[in-house]
């Protein structure tokens, strides 16, 4: 009697569950994890997010936390992110007085009131505080459509000057530890501290009136959600 020949069955590997690109060692699936910046960039609480999608509150909390976080990251970057921000709050990384003011101010408005009390009811320290005055703020600046090469305009005169300026900057660091020579010149660089606040100041005045005539971005929540995405898919969580 021939024997049957028994074929064995290959055993079929499970599916792998594609890589989140935007979150490393995510237990989320990257579609699902999705939800979670989408709904932080339009401003849904993490209450009402949870019953949404089925993640849990917990989860939505420490990945809002770490989104804030990446915020403040991509707007020290210099990068062309959420508006304008990058180039009002911060020049070479560091935080312009300019920027410290605008903050400032904000983080003692109504409208940030009103975004605590719908995101963070019970802040637990200032490091969470400021995180949630930075993210308000980028919203702000991404809710306004201004146009980048008018916001940095500078009109010729002032140009000029700024570029005086420079040079006359090189020239009192190249001699700043001459002996005597502080004492020497003490008039002209007192002058040119004061010229260069002064074009500062000049300078200010006109990127405000350029935020003051810009028209509000009509779906400021979705670029939010589009320039955080495009953050992160190259700086992941």
């Amino acid at each position: 009697m021939r024997k049957k020949r028994i074929i064995k069955k290959k055993k079929l590997r499970p599916n792998l569950r594609p890589k989140n690109r935007y979150m490393g060692h995510a237990k989320l699936s990257e579609y699902k994890f999705l939800k979670v910046p989408r709904g932080f960039a339009i401003g849904i609480s993490s209450n009402s997010l949870a019953t949404a999608t089925g993640i849990s509150e917990k989860s939505i909390r420490a990945i809002y936390a770490a989104l804030r976080s990446k915020v403040m990251e991509a707007a020290k970057s210099g990068k062309p992110v959420f508006g304008i921000s990058s180039r009002y709050l911060f020049e070479n990384g560091k935080p312009t007085e300019k920027g410290k003011a605008f903050l400032d101010a904000v983080s003692k408005s109504g409208m940030f009131e009103a975004y605590l009390k719908i995101h963070a009811p019970r802040l637990r320290n200032k490091g969470e505080r400021d995180l949630l005055v930075f993210d308000l703020g980028m919203r702000i600046f991404t809710g306004l459509v201004v146009a980048e090469e008018d916001f940095l305009a500078l009109s010729p005169g002032l140009r000029r000057s700024m570029e005086q300026l420079i040079i006359l900057q090189i020239w009192i660091d190249a001699n700043a530890d001459t002996p005597g020579f502080a004492e020497e010149h003490r008039e002209t660089i007192e002058r040119h501290r004061a010229l260069k606040r002064m074009a500062e100041i000049v300078r200010e005045q006109h990127q405000i009136i350029a935020l003051r005539q810009s028209a509000k971005h009509r779906y400021a929540g979705e670029q939010y959600y589009t320039d955080l995405r495009k953050y992160l898919l190259k700086n992941p969580i």
